[in-house]
């Protein structure tokens, strides 16, 4: 009898691991995972990143209800053959530089696009026009860059003046905004200041 008692104490005890690896590792077997102690300074997230494993998906393997109460000790299980999580999408291309224009009464897209040396359809990108035909006096467009003109024939120097803007300055000489932009280097098609010497190239 004693015997007996003693064989049905055994199983038990022999039991009670395998209970214990079932409750933690919510009812998946140990052999579908890998074992990690946490240490000082682990996070679950750090834990995660480090087995290429999901944090939820970790933090539900393991019954983990708080992801950030773990203890220097712990038994973390880790799921075998867990599929990465999908990498971050790329961040969206920077926007255009622009340089702004002021529409006046009797402007036009093709007109505008004309004097800034780029297609009506970019400027309409750049804005959201959907009607190139409908624009109003005080509407600021946003003028997109254009491509590197061909190299002048010849520049003429100009002392900025005050009240001077690169589109009146262009439109003066017959040029475009971003051909004067590009040939002297201008950081800022916005900002210019009065005595500045500006190259107007000619093509």
């Amino acid at each position: 009898m004693r015997r007996l008692i003693l064989l049905l104490l055994l199983a038990v005890m022999l039991a009670l691991p395998a209970a214990v690896i079932a409750q933690d590792t919510g009812g998946v077997s140990a052999e579908a995972s890998t074992v990690y102690y946490v240490r000082p300074g682990d996070t679950l997230s750090r834990i995660a990143r480090n087995f290429g494993v999901d944090l939820y998906v970790l933090a539900r393997f393991n019954s983990i209800y708080n992801l950030n109460l773990i203890y220097v000790g712990q038994a973390i299980y880790i799921p075998i053959g867990t599929p990465p999580p999908p990498p971050p999408p790329p961040p969206p291309p920077p926007p255009p530089v622009c340089t702004y224009y002021t529409v006046r009464w009797g402007d036009t897209l093709n007109m505008i696009a004309r004097l800034y040396g780029v297609s009506v359809y970019e400027i309409q990108v750049a804005n959201g026009i959907a009607n190139p035909n409908l624009i109003y006096p005080g509407m600021v467009l946003c003028i997109p860059p254009a491509s590197a003109p061909p190299p002048p024939t010849y520049v003429t120097p100009y002392y900025v003046r005050y009240g001077d803007t690169l589109a009146r300055i262009a439109r003066n000489f017959g040029t475009s905004v971003w051909a004067i932009v590009n040939y002297n280097g201008i950081v800022n098609p916005n900002f210019i200041y009065v005595g500045q010497l500006l190259y107007i190239p000619h093509h």
